[in-house]
């Protein structure tokens, strides 16, 4: 009884907030559809009266029912464009129909007065397949708006027959009422209809947003990632100088402050030695300011969108400073053409390689090696990154994806979809390409600033 009870009311979708929006949105638009359905028939029915065209009775259209339609069909269009009576608009609809069944029955027996017959009840099941059709109305709502179409005609009919107006009780009556029924019957399928497609659209726009934050939450994974590899990678490359500069600068001020109570002697051994601890002391501080200008140029190339590049200082700069202090034993090679010198997007290649690099890494073997290669081909950079090992025989996906890691739900192939995403944003594409090697392909628009084979 419950389920029938819900099936006939709908009370529990339409209890959702935010389905009665989308309600109220599909009741507007319906409105707007009666009210041309109102202006469009009556106009098509006068213009066939006017034609000599044959209809139902021979009295033909009534002055004060068409003006009635018309002003109806007017209403429903006008009370449509406010956004203020959206949440009305439904039962807007209702009384329109339930007007428009008035007029219809009351159009119809002054109508079969004047022909002797009866009147042409079938008009009013229009009204009910228009509702059904454009409204999103519950079976409940359908039988309210019947009850008060058929109701009202038959009572209409009794007092025609009490005055003497037809011969007696109209039988078409029933089957109308059977097919009454049915529209009942469709409403409840088309409600249902509509609410499934609404939590359909509902659960799409929920699944989207949550696929977006968690590349959200990936990238800044990603990043902090990139940013912890960037920091162990400098750790590594300041320490060492640094340590030694430290040392020298120490060891040169505690010799500096013994050398005037030093003997002869000693002192001659003593400068040797400062001039030493200088050679040491030199050779760290042109390895930090190496490492500075390294890193320099390798944060400057995101201030500009369109700039020449270096693309062997490039490509060293971001194998020293993000290949993993880890993966020294992996043989990396680098094998450019002899390029023109050319601009192009910075951001698409400082963006990318350090992803393809680090792919690269973890897929390959101690024993293995990497390639990365560049060619101009017409006006477009062809870039490659080469790995082989076990890793190789894998498949590298640049669509995001979920993984379970330890019993838990992870991102996955993030860092390969972003780095495509960089790539699209510039004009570019990425790939995969196999001939026993895994081979990572970035094919970016470049602007040549030299003749081809002037580099």
């Amino acid at each position: 009884m419950e389920e029938f009870l819900e099936l006939f009311t709908r009370r529990k979708a339409e209890s959702d907030a935010e389905f009665r929006l989308e309600v109220d949105r599909l009741s507007q638009r319906g409105l707007r559809v009666i009210g041309w359905v109102e202006i469009g028939l009556t106009t098509v029915s006068v213009l066939l009266w006017l034609t000599g065209l044959p209809l139902p009775h021979e009295a033909g259209p009534q002055p004060w029912a068409i003006a009635s339609f018309l002003a109806l069909g007017a209403a429903s269009l006008a009370a449509a464009r406010k956004a203020s009576l959206a949440e009305h608009a439904r039962a807007i609809a209702f009384l329109v129909g339930s007007l428009t069944a008035v007029v219809m029955s009351t159009a119809n027996v002054l109508a079969a007065r004047e022909s002797a017959g009866y009147p042409a009840a079938l008009d009013l099941l229009t009204v009910l397949l228009v509702a059904v059709a454009v409204l999103p109305v519950t079976p409940l709502q359908v039988t309210g708006l019947g009850l008060v179409a058929l109701g009202y005609h038959a009572a209409l009919m009794s007092l025609a027959i009490g005055w003497g107006w037809m011969p007696g009780f109209d039988v078409t009556l029933f089957p109308l009422g059977i097919l009454a029924g049915l529209c009942v019957m469709l409403s409840g399928v088309n409600h249902t209809r509509i609410h499934a497609t609404w939590l359909a659209h509902k659960q799409a726009l929920e699944a989207a947003e949550s696929m977006k934050q968690a590349a959200i939450r990936s990238c800044h994974a990603q990043s902090a990632s990139t940013t912890l590899r960037l920091a162990a990678a400098l750790s590594h490359e300041l320490n060492t100088p640094l340590g030694a500069l430290r040392s020298s600068v120490d060891t040169m001020v505690r010799l500096a402050e013994r050398l005037p109570s030093m003997a002869a002697n000693q002192q001659a051994g003593a400068a040797r030695t400062l001039a030493q601890l200088q050679t040491v002391a030199e050779h760290a501080a042109a390895r930090l300011h190496k490492v500075i200008q390294r890193m320099q140029r390798f944060t400057n190339l995101d201030r500009a969108e369109i700039r020449e590049i270096d693309l062997r200082q490039l490509i060293d700069d971001v194998i020293e400073l993000h290949a993993p202090a880890d993966s020294r034993s992996v043989r990396i090679e680098v094998e450019l053409a002899s390029l023109p010198k050319f601009e192009a997007p910075p951001q698409a290649l400082s963006g990318v390689l350090p992803t393809l690099l680090n792919r690269a890494i973890q897929s390959t073997g101690a024993a293995g090696a990497i390639r990365i290669g560049a060619k101009i081909d017409g006006r477009r950079l062809r870039l490659t990154v080469e790995h082989e090992g076990a890793g190789a025989d894998g498949a590298p996906d640049f669509d995001p994806a979920f993984q379970v890691r330890e019993g838990r739900i992870g991102a996955a192939n993030w860092d390969l979809f972003s780095a495509r995403q960089i790539v699209l944003t510039h004009g570019g594409e990425i790939s995969v390409e196999r001939n026993g090697r895994c081979a990572f392909v970035v094919d970016l628009p470049v602007t040549l600033t030299a003749p081809l084979g002037q580099a």
